[in-house]
C-alpha cells in the first residue's frame, strides 16, 4: 500500500473518450487500484467528447468539468481582483496567461471543496497531475496554506514547451515533488529553463511506452516479389505532424515505382485535414489512399493485426514525449520512417526505422527507403529490431506498474 492512502489523479477529459488521451492514461489504472485504497479521477474538461465511462475501483468527480467555475469566465473573473494574480502572471501578461492564473485560482477553490466533500484529507492524499498545466498551478498555490500537500506531474509537449502562465510555471516546479518529462529531450528542457529544476531528482524522465493489445500478434508484411507496400501513419493532423509531407513523400515514391501498388492508410483528424486532401488529389494510379479519421486506440491496433503493414511514418517538426504511436508501431514488428527530431529520435534508431531530416526532400525519402524495400533479409532484420526494442524499453505493461510504484513511495 502507498505511503499516502488515496490519489487524486487530474486529466484532460479522460474517462471521456478521446483521441489519445485514454491511450495514455488507462495502462496505470490497474497499478493505481493496486497501491492506492482509494483513486479519484478529476477531467478538466467534458467538452464534446460524450459519456464518461466508469472504471471499475475508480471514482470519478465531474463536478469541476460541470461546474460554473470552468464553465463561465465571468465566474472566474473574481479573480482579476486579486493583485497576487498580476504578479504571478510576470513573464506572460497576455490574455491567456491571465486566464491561466484565474483557471488555477479557481481549481484549487475547487480542490478544496471536493477534499471536504469526499472525505480527504491532505496529508493522505497524493495529487497526480498528467498534464503540467493548471491544476499543476492550482496545487502549487495550494501548498502556501496547505504545506503538506504532495503532488507529481507528468510534462509531455504542449504542456511544457510554453511560457504560459508566467512565474506560475516556476512555481508548479518548485512546489512538485517531481516533474516526469516524457523524452529526455523534455527534462533536459525543463532543467535548462527552470533552475527550480535542479534541486535535487525534482525532474526525471518516465517513458509512457504502449500496451500492446494483442500480444501475440505481429503485423504481416509484403516480400519484394509482392511489388506491393503498405504504409500507416496515425496522429493528429495539424502543422506539426506534418501529413500532408507524408502524402507528398508517397506520391514521389510511387512515381519513382511505377510497377509497384503503395498504399498508404492514415488514422487522425485534425486543422489540417483539407490540406491533406488537397495534397492527395491526382494521385498516381499505383498510390491508393485511405484517410480513416480518428479511431479509438483498439481501432488503431487491430489495423495492425490483420492487415500488413510495412511502414509506420511520423513526420513531426517537434515532439515533447517518446511518441507512443510510433511505440504502437514497434510492438507489431513494423520499423518506423521518422525526422531526426528530439524526442522522436530517443523511440527510431538505423536498426528499425529510417530518420529524414526534418526538411527531407523526395529524394532523400525515396534513395533511404529503397534498400530496405529491394531486400526481403534487411526487412525481416528491421523487423526484429523493431518488436526487440519495444520489449526493452517501450512496453507499458513494464514501465507504467514501475512509475507507479515509484510514486506511491512518495512521502
Amino acid at each position: 500500500m502507498s505511503k499516502r492512502e488515496n490519489l487524486v489523479l487530474i486529466t484532460n477529459s479522460f474517462p471521456q473518450w478521446s483521441a489519445t488521451e485514454p491511450s495514455f492514461v488507462e495502462p496505470e489504472l490497474d497499478a493505481l487500484r493496486r497501491k492506492f485504497r482509494r483513486v479519484i479521477v478529476v477531467p478538466v474538461t467534458l467538452r464534446g467528447g460524450g459519456a464518461v465511462s466508469p472504471w471499475e475501483g475508480v471514482e470519478t468527480d465531474t463536478s469541476w468539468a460541470l461546474g460554473t467555475d470552468w464553465n463561465s469566465h465571468l465566474r472566474r473573473s473574481r479573480f482579476l481582483a486579486n493583485p497576487r494574480l498580476w504578479l504571478d502572471a510576470r513573464g506572460d501578461i497576455t490574455r491567456r496567461g491571465i486566464a491561466f492564473g484565474a483557471a488555477a485560482r479557481a481549481f484549487a477553490a475547487f480542490l478544496r471543496r471536493m477534499m471536504a466533500a469526499r472525505g480527504l484529507s491532505w496529508e493522505n492524499t497524493l495529487f497526480y497531475t498528467f498534464w503540467f498545466d493548471f491544476p499543476a498551478a492550482a496545487l502549487a498555490l495550494l501548498k502556501a496554506d496547505h504545506p503538506e500537500i504532495s503532488f507529481v506531474s507528468r510534462a509531455h509537449g504542449h504542456d511544457m514547451f510554453t511560457v504560459l502562465g508566467g512565474r506560475l510555471r516556476h512555481w508548479m516546479v518548485r512546489e512538485a515533488e517531481a516533474v516526469y518529462a516524457a523524452s529526455q529531450a523534455g527534462a533536459d528542457y525543463l532543467e535548462r529553463t527552470f533552475p527550480e529544476a535542479s534541486a535535487g531528482d525534482k525532474v526525471r524522465v518516465s517513458t509512457l511506452g504502449c500496451v500492446k493489445l494483442y500480444p501475440d500478434a505481429v503485423a504481416a508484411r509484403h516480400k519484394r516479389a509482392d511489388r506491393r507496400f503498405t504504409f500507416l501513419s496515425v496522429s493528429r493532423v495539424d502543422e506539426n505532424k506534418r501529413v500532408e509531407m507524408i502524402a507528398r513523400l508517397l506520391r514521389a515514391l510511387a512515381v519513382a515505382r511505377p510497377d509497384t501498388a503503395i498504399r498508404w492508410i492514415h488514422v487522425g483528424d485534425g486543422p489540417s485535414m483539407a490540406a491533406v486532401r488537397e495534397a492527395v488529389k491526382d494521385c498516381p494510379p499505383n498510390l491508393e489512399v485511405e484517410l480513416r479519421g480518428a479511431l479509438p486506440n483498439a481501432g488503431v491496433q487491430r489495423i495492425y493485426r490483420d492487415e500488413a503493414v510495412d511502414w509506420f511514418m511520423l513526420l513531426s517538426l517537434h515532439e515533447g514525449g517518446r511518441a507512443v504511436a510510433a511505440c504502437e508501431a514497434l510492438a507489431y514488428g513494423v520499423p518506423v520512417v521518422a525526422t531526426d527530431v528530439e524526442a522522436l529520435n530517443e523511440v527510431v534508431d538505423d536498426e528499425y526505422g529510417l530518420l529524414l531530416s526534418p526538411d527531407s526532400t523526395d529524394e532523400e525519402f525515396v534513395r533511404g527507403i529503397a534498400p530496405y524495400l529491394d531486400s526481403d533479409f534487411r526487412a525481416e532484420a528491421m523487423r526484429e529490431a523493431a518488436l526487440s526494442r519495444w520489449n526493452s524499453d517501450f512496453n507499458a505493461a513494464i514501465l507504467r506498474p514501475a512509475f507507479v510504484d515509484m510514486i506511491s513511495h512518495i512521502e
